[in-house]
């Protein structure tokens, strides 16, 4: 959020997203900043109404091998009761049937975004994108593959939240090289474990230690 940074005050928002991370999420940073400045947010939690998704004959993966559907029956009485002016699907594979996407788009305007492209463009995003008015997207690379599709997209990078992110003191436990910050997979562990054998580094996610890496 920036200081200074004009007032949404009249503007309604729906906002739909799931928090795997916690309260640092980087979806609920979305969230938090929406709120901070003035919007008048609904928040709608999808790790909380799991039965609110279709995703087929998958797992629940958040949209890492398919779009998650939002079920119109469960989306329909929140959209009724608060009237927004935006429905916002930030991340997890998140969005609307075609048809549905559609309806809604004809009275109020529909955002989606994406923060793991382009590793699941292919399976998941690049089916739901051209669903949206605005569709965000993670990746710069990946715009437009996004527009060669019909989608209406832009690139908007990860955020800083400056409650959550802001200068500490130096703390020796912390020394090192090199940082790596993200989730553990075996494609990125292969990436890390030479860095690993000249460097200090450190590691801050999810799964490190399952690849030999330790945090």
């Amino acid at each position: 959020v920036c200081s200074g940074a004009q007032s949404l005050e009249p503007l309604r928002v729906l906002f739909i997203g799931g928090y795997w991370m916690g309260a640092m999420d980087v979806v609920r940073m979305y969230l938090c900043g929406i709120q901070d400045l003035g919007a008048r947010v609904v928040e709608f939690c999808t790790d909380h109404h799991p039965d609110a998704l279709d995703y087929g004959e998958r797992p629940y993966d958040r949209g890492t091998y398919g779009p998650v559907y939002l079920k119109w029956e469960a989306i329909r009485p929140i959209v009724e009761r608060h009237d927004p002016h935006l429905v916002v699907c930030c991340a997890g594979g998140l969005g609307f049937h075609p048809e549905v996407a559609e309806e809604l788009r004809k009275t109020r305007c529909l955002i989606g975004l994406a923060m793991s492209d382009p590793d699941v463009f292919a399976p998941a995003t690049g089916i739901i994108s051209p669903s949206f008015d605005h569709f965000f997207t993670n990746h710069m690379g990946t715009v437009a593959r996004h527009r060669g599709l019909g989608a209406n997209a832009h690139w908007l990078p990860f955020p800083c939240y400056p409650k959550f992110h802001y200068r500490r003191a130096r703390d020796a436990r912390f020394a090192c090289d090199v940082i790596v910050a993200g989730q553990a997979r075996e494609d990125r562990a292969e990436l890390i474990r030479p860095l690993v054998r000249e460097f200090r580094v450190k590691v801050f996610g999810a799964s490190w230690a399952a690849h030999g890496i330790e945090a």
